[in-house]
């Protein structure tokens, strides 16, 4: 039996505590542990944290993935806390995600993409690479990717 179609939607404040419960999953998976002194953003996710878009995948009535888009000047924006469940990585879930993310910043008028992730996570650099990131630099223990969107 085919899996039900993906729909992205922007966060809607009923969305909220399943949407951080996704991205504490995921953080403690890859950390051990989620602190939330580190993440502000997530402990704010209700207010609309830094003016972000904030996308939501939803197969039947369940969140199985999420990315945020933020302003990070003029034509530039960056993609934050992308995530997806456990048990539906590798399913296209990421790719569709981030794909709608790119639609929306493209209608945003932005020229250039930037994002970070862990150096040690290497699935999701090789993700990256595969949808067009560059690596720029390291970063103690970040690396940082861009991604030119041309325009029209």
């Amino acid at each position: 039996m085919a899996a039900e179609p993906l729909r992205i939607d922007p966060l809607a404040p009923a969305d909220v505590p399943a949407v951080r419960a996704l991205l504490v999953a995921g953080l403690t998976e890859r950390w051990g542990g989620y602190e939330p002194r580190f993440n502000p953003d997530i402990e704010a996710l209700a207010q609309g944290f830094d003016g972000r878009l904030t996308l939501v995948a939803r197969r039947g009535g369940t969140i199985v993935g999420t990315g945020a888009l933020r302003p990070a000047g003029a034509g530039r924006f960056e993609i934050v806390r992308m995530s997806v469940a456990s048990e539906h990585r590798r399913q296209g879930v990421g790719a569709q995600v981030l794909a709608a993310l790119l639609d929306a910043a493209r209608q945003r008028g932005a020229h250039e993409l930037v994002l970070e992730t862990t150096r040690s996570w290497q699935s999701a650099i090789e993700f990256y690479e595969q949808h067009g990131f560059r690596r720029t630099h390291d970063d103690g223990e970040d690396a940082w990717f861009v991604r030119e969107l041309p325009a029209g």
